[in-house]
């Protein structure tokens, strides 16, 4: 379940086309020195600082893929379907009732499903895969669920989150992004388009709807005043609750305990804060209480990395009375950016 289509065989993204498509590794340095500084951090603190709270899966998974709006309800029927009928059911003859002739992949590490051997079973009759989260805003469709990581020789396991984004139009699938890395499938390469940031990271954060708009503002403020600005201190208690839980495995959970150690232990820099966000923004999808984030991450090929692919990287909080009270994001523990 974790790859999803990729039509053609391997073909590397050059920088250029990074640069091009509006996203330089400089510009997302700034996103991912987050990352390292904590990475470093918290190896020198001791494993006693990963305080991250599991990442679990909703108790009936089927229940998330519907939406009281008729849109989004046949656009969440279609990914699921996708997921259940070809993915989960190993029917890949299946694909072209999900999946537009169109289709574009984003995920470097993308499996060939349309050209994986069928196991001509039975269609699953409901989604077995743990689902944390399922959003759709528009034409897109956010899935968030349980990732474990480790275990056996490798030490204790640990859990983070495994994000896929799919783009419906007239019923079908096409376009897909997702967290992978080319370290996620060593021997997968396909020809994966650049993930790029829109025009207007800004106008990504409003919406017609009040309820939806106050979050993705949230997620904004959050985003542009606290990780880029560095007013961890100040602007925490602003917009996160007290009880902040917090499902990367190398942050502790709690908001004082973010803003010890981000602004006491790291120390980050605080500097005024921006009227407009720096951050290449790809998309931002907020239905009921949740709001994901998602934004182009420059990676290496891990067999050659001279060679630079894009993939998706995606944040996304749980807001409760106005504030974060949950977030969720991709990373790995001891991952350097």
């Amino acid at each position: 379940m974790k790859h999803v289509l990729a039509k053609r065989e391997h073909i590397s993204c050059s920088q250029d086309q990074i640069d091009k498509g509006g996203m330089t590794v400089h510009a997302m340095r700034a996103r991912f020195r987050l990352g390292a500084i904590v990475v470093a951090a918290l190896v020198g603190l001791g494993a006693g600082a990963r305080a991250g709270e599991p990442v679990v899966g909703a108790p009936d998974p089927d229940a998330l893929f519907h939406s009281a709006d008729p849109r989004l309800e046949a656009n969440k029927s279609v990914v699921y379907h996708l997921l259940k009928d070809v993915v989960q059911s190993g029917r890949p003859d299946l694909a072209p009732r999900y999946l537009s002739d169109r289709f574009i992949e984003h995920d470097p590490a993308a499996a060939p499903l349309r050209r994986a051997k069928a196991r001509h079973g039975p269609v699953a009759r409901r989604l077995q895969a743990p689902v944390v989260a399922v959003l759709a805003e528009g034409d897109y469709v956010v899935v968030a669920r349980p990732r474990t990581v480790g275990g056996g020789s490798g030490g204790p396991s640990y859990t983070t989150t495994w994000f896929d984004m799919w783009r419906v139009l007239g019923g079908k699938v096409v376009e897909h992004w997702s967290v992978a890395t080319l370290a996620d499938a060593p021997s997968v390469r396909s020809i994966a388009e650049p993930v790029v940031g829109a025009p207007d990271a800004d106008a990504l954060f409003h919406i017609a709807d009040p309820r939806l708009d106050a979050n993705k503002q949230l997620a904004y403020h959050f985003i542009k005043d606290i990780v880029e600005a560095g007013h961890w201190a100040d602007l925490t208690p602003v917009y996160a609750t007290e009880r902040y839980i917090q499902h990367n495995p190398n942050v502790p959970t709690g908001r004082d305990a973010a803003i010890k150690l981000f602004a006491e232990q790291l120390k980050m820099p605080v500097t005024p804060i921006a009227d407009r966000l720096k951050m290449k923004i790809t998309a931002v999808v907020a239905e009921g209480d949740y709001v994901a984030v998602i934004l182009p991450r420059p990676v290496a090929d891990p067999m050659n990395p001279a060679r630079k692919f894009t993939t998706a990287w995606i944040d996304m909080w749980k807001v409760r009375d106005g504030k974060a009270d949950e977030h969720w994001d991709p990373s790995l523990r001891d991952e350097h950016f």
